[in-house]
């Protein structure tokens, strides 16, 4: 799913799971809080802001992935079980993954 919000020059990507045509795969998903992101490189801008919230929008983990980086790991193990979203934003571009934690 692609949108574009009108005249704020963002695009909105969220991604449908389907690993041959995602440009961000993050697996194990669902995991314990321990998974990994692989990037394509011509997804990001030279320095790309990465956030992790939970569902009520509150920020659990902010960071930089540089464009150099392809793989990333993390640890959400200490956090409750339940959903929470990635948001890579990159340039104009917004890229949202679903985080499902048992």
């Amino acid at each position: 799913l692609s949108t574009s919000i009108e005249g704020s020059g963002y695009e909105n990507q969220f991604s449908s799971g389907n690993k041959s045509t995602d440009l961000i795969n993050l697996y194990p998903n669902p995991s314990n809080g321990i998974f990994k992101i692989d990037l394509l490189s011509n997804l990001l801008s030279e320095v790309s802001n990465i956030t992790i919230a939970n569902i009520k929008g509150e920020i659990l983990y902010r960071g930089i992935l540089k464009r150099e980086e392809s793989i990333r790991y993390f640890d959400l193990s200490h956090l409750d079980s339940g959903n929470y979203i990635m948001t890579i934003k990159s340039g104009h571009v917004i890229h949202s993954k679903k985080i499902i934690k048992y």
